[in-house]
């Protein structure tokens, strides 16, 4: 009799543990089921806050674009042509939109510079050039004080710097210059030969390239200027610059 007790109690025992073990199982399926709502949430926020990130940081390039019509459209070739030399140099893949709102945002401190010396249609005299040359530091100014500008920080105040440390603001040498200033600076400069501006035409593709080879080890990286020259990168957008196939910062080519 005892025996047939003890085994009915371990068969109670059994059906209880079965019972909890489903409990169990389906509560770990109700947290399964909340912790993939909860984490599809929290990737759509972080998509709009990445999007709304995205609006404001472009809404700071036009703002810059919109004290100086002549150069309508260059934060957005420069972030093009800054982000087909790095692809094509090896830049790390997480660094890239880092890369591109740096180079997008590159002139930013020129929110800071007065409207006369900015928009003189001729050459600038010496105490002009002082002024103009300080847009590096007030665009690090400003980045510095918005948390989300904080990376892109060494592009805006470094794109300036030259190789033999002739550059502004910190005379910096070689490959002390941060890559991303490095990149920046290569585009920039050839979207400033290439595009018109209220003091001189455009010149060609290839006057383009001659000058930048000529000023590789001197003013430039000589090892992105064989990248952008050496695989013609200023070729793969048509002539017409305004045009350029770049869609809400990225570019179409490279995608």
């Amino acid at each position: 009799m005892k025996l047939l007790n003890l085994v009915e109690e371990q068969r109670e025992l059994v059906r209880k543990l079965s019972a909890d073990q489903q409990k169990l199982q389906r509560r770990e399926t109700l947290l399964d089921v909340v912790v993939k709502e909860r984490t599809k949430e929290l990737e759509e926020s972080y998509e709009k806050l990445k999007i709304a990130n995205r609006q404001a940081l472009f809404g700071l390039a036009e703002a810059i674009e919109a004290k100086d019509p002549y150069t309508k459209g260059h934060c957005g070739r420069v972030a093009a042509y800054s982000l087909v030399l790095a692809k094509e140099a090896g830049y790390p893949v997480d660094g890239l939109e880092t890369l591109e709102f740096g180079a997008f945002l590159h002139d930013i401190g020129k929110i800071g510079i007065k409207d006369a010396v900015l928009l003189k249609p001729g050459p600038l005299d010496d105490a002009e050039w002082i002024h103009m040359r300080e847009h590096p530091v007030k665009g690090y100014d400003i980045a510095s004080k918005i948390e989300m500008l904080h990376p892109i920080m060494p592009a805006v105040r470094n794109h300036h710097e030259r190789w033999d440390g002739s550059g502004y603001p910190d005379k910096m040498v070689a490959l002390d210059i941060p890559i991303s200033a490095r990149i920046v600076a290569i585009a920039d400069a050839y979207d400033a030969m290439a595009t018109d501006r209220p003091y001189k035409k455009a010149l060609s593709i290839e006057e383009c390239e001659a000058i930048l080879r000529k000023t590789a080890g001197k003013m430039y990286d000589p090892d992105l200027i064989e990248v952008f020259v050496g695989r013609h990168l200023g070729t793969l957008y048509d002539e017409k610059y305004d045009d350029l196939p770049y869609d809400d910062g990225h570019v179409a080519s490279s995608t």
